[in-house]
């Protein structure tokens, strides 16, 4: 690993300590829902009224329950009631994902579009293929593990801000994805933490690397770990060779398993991206 790419991912960490450089923040426009997904006791109903306030949230919740991937009948039906038949945990990744999908479109990365843009994919995929994981194997929630995916990178965030402001120092795109692979695990846990998330969800979206062999207390982030070789196979089948095998035995899963299934897998991951999206 290049020792200047290195150099420039110590200089992040320092400008992070010293407060130069800002953890993204929770969009104003949803602390309030914020707040409420934070109250374990919060009714559905109670979030309805809130979302009503944002008629492009709302409308991206009814859009996942019209999606393939729910197939639930709106017509003439309140906000209230499809939130109920989602669940609160799809709901929930609604609410996060229009969230990501107002920091990655920030301004400030018009100058690295194309690195951002990977990232925000990558999110997606990943949530996409846990979810699918999730559903066709019944091993954990669904949401729940499209949740981890989606925030799986969510580090990335404060690379992509020090890179919009100091793109001179690293110009080339191929070390631009370099960098934020090496250190976007490093930020995940200071931008989950400083977003006031509940424990319960800190231990799903917010999990320690490197990942502990048979480590049931981080299932989930063992999962996206399975999503992410998956996603690798799907983009170039010779990583076949470089399996998961101790995410994939906690989950008692298999590698031809996972390959006869491949492509139901994608497909079942397609369909939830284009309902999140």
């Amino acid at each position: 690993m290049r020792n200047d790419l290195r150099s420039l991912l110590s200089s992040m960490k320092l400008a992070v300590e010293q407060g130069r450089l800002r953890l993204p923040s929770f969009p104003e426009n949803l602390l309030k829902i914020r707040e409420a997904l934070n109250d374990p006791d919060v009714s559905v109903r109670h979030l309805a009224q809130l979302i009503h306030t944002d008629p492009v949230l709302a409308s991206r919740i009814y859009a996942i329950a019209n999606s393939a991937a729910f197939n639930i009948n709106t017509e003439n039906t309140s906000l209230l009631h499809v939130m109920q038949k989602l669940g609160m945990n799809m709901v929930r990744n609604a609410i996060y994902n229009y969230c990501l999908s107002q920091l990655f479109s920030d301004r400030q990365f018009s100058r690295i579009h194309e690195v951002a843009s990977v990232v925000r994919n990558r999110s997606l995929e990943v949530g996409g293929v846990s979810y699918a994981l999730s559903k066709r194997y019944r091993v954990e929630d669904p949401a729940l593990a499209l949740l981890a995916g989606l925030f799986h990178n969510v580090g990335a965030l404060v690379i992509l801000g020090w890179l919009a402001q100091n793109i001179s120092r690293c110009p080339d795109v191929s070390d631009q994805k370099a960098i934020i692979i090496m250190g976007q695990s490093e930020f995940s846990k200071l931008v989950v933490e400083s977003w006031q998330i509940p424990d319960s969800l800190k231990r799903v979206i917010g999990s320690e690397q490197p990942l502990k062999t048979n480590d049931d207390n981080n299932r989930y982030a063992h999962l996206v770990e399975v999503g992410r070789w998956i996603i690798r196979i799907l983009k170039n089948a010779k990583t076949i060779e470089e399996p998961p095998l101790s995410s994939l035995a906690l989950f008692n899963l298999e590698v031809d398993q996972i390959l006869q299934d491949k492509d139901e897998i994608m497909s079942d991951m397609v369909k939830i991206i284009q309902s999140v999206r």
